[in-house]
């Protein structure tokens, strides 16, 4: 009582021997009141002999009341906290004082156990349906972990699970149900290990290129292949793309990749690789040219350089393109790099001395396509 105290009253009235009512009320819920008869002893009076006192209690029985608990789980604690001994007593219904085997609170190991209810002057028994405890089973996939016992109304602590990759743990689940710390088991279950598959998303890099690429999302362990590339760069060909600005190809166009990253939420970036196209060339000799010089071509698609040679034994060479000195060419043969070049029509001049002071020309038309 004096635990609660602050929350309950006590009312009672023991001037006179006999059966006393006793009431509790709640303080917080007047609606609540629960009463109890007592025995008052006549008190015995100084010098005066005791009387022999006898008490007899009739008709003892064992009462429920509220909800009082009649099945239980192997492992859970014995709540007698409904169940009371009660007699009569002069006509009234009283309370008996009692003890019992097993104790209200003690855990429960065995199955249909038998409770010993012993108050003053006897023994009263009740079978209560005691059962085998939850069994629940936990699994990943088609793999079980292990078996738990679990009493009935326990609160399941759930296990850690290991990571796996690629995947994220989304917790524990009866079949389409999830169950999460702290729910309360009431029968058997089978819970298994609910993984969702990461997901993330491909970025495309023109990496030079023009036009746009939307992102293209992915999930791990699905196989796709990557969108077509829509990126275009003039005087290149599209080659595949790269993990870095400067990588090689690793990817082909629309190649089907998988678990490009096993991280959840995450961006890739894939880079365009380009390829200089090659130039598509053609040189006319026109027949003015001196035939002293006798100026030539080399064959066209060397790695996209043309040389012009023109005859040995002079003194000096100078080459032309369009007019503008070629500073880096005085010898008999010129070499052109078309792939630094737009794609145009260019002529290229020689003019040669010879030892008497002679000079000499000779043109060529040179066509670029890329």
């Amino acid at each position: 009582y004096e635990e609660y105290e602050k929350d309950y009253t006590v009312e009672y009235d023991f001037s006179t021997a006999g059966v006393s009512i006793v009431t509790i009320k709640s303080t917080k819920y007047p609606e609540i009141t629960c009463n109890f008869h007592v025995f008052v002893k006549q008190p015995q009076n100084a010098g005066e002999e005791k009387p022999e006192e006898k008490i007899e209690i009739t008709d003892v029985s064992l009462k429920t009341f509220g909800t009082a608990k009649t099945t239980y789980k192997v492992g859970e604690r014995l709540d007698l906290s409904c169940y009371q001994v009660v007699g009569k007593y002069n006509g009234f219904e009283v309370n008996l004082p009692y003890t019992s085997q097993p104790a209200n609170g003690e855990v429960l190991e065995e199955t249909d156990t038998e409770i010993t209810f012993y108050y003053d002057g006897g023994t009263l028994t009740q079978t209560i349906k005691v059962t085998e405890p939850w069994r629940v089973t936990f699994k990943d996939g088609e793999k079980t972990l292990y078996t738990l016992k679990v009493a009935g109304g326990e609160l399941l602590k759930l296990p850690v699970v290991d990571e796996r990759t690629g995947y994220t743990f989304d917790g524990w689940y009866n079949g389409d149900n999830g169950f999460k710390a702290g729910d309360s088991v009431t029968s058997d279950l089978e819970l298994t290990a609910q993984w969702n598959a990461n997901t993330y998303i491909v970025q495309f890099d023109a990496n030079g290129g023009s036009d746009e690429m939307q992102d293209q999302p992915f999930v791990y362990d699905i196989k796709q292949a990557l969108t077509e590339n829509k990126f275009a760069r003039a005087g290149y060909t599209f080659a595949g793309w790269a993990t870095s600005a400067d990588g090689d190809v690793v990817y082909a166009d629309e190649y089907e990749v998988l678990n490009l990253t096993a991280e959840n939420n995450v961006t890739v970036i894939l880079y365009a690789v380009w390829t200089p196209n090659k130039a598509m060339i053609t040189i006319t000799m026109p027949e003015t040219n001196d035939v002293e010089i006798g100026l030539e071509s080399s064959e066209i698609g060397n790695d996209d350089k043309v040389t012009f040679t023109a005859n040995e034994g002079f003194d000096s060479y100078a080459w032309y393109i369009d007019g503008e000195t070629q500073t880096n060419a005085n010898a008999s043969t010129f070499v052109v790099d078309t792939s630094s070049k737009e794609a145009a029509n260019y002529k290229v001049m020689v003019i040669v001395k010879d030892s008497d002071g002679n000079y000499y020309s000779a043109t060529a038309d040179l066509a670029i396509k890329k």
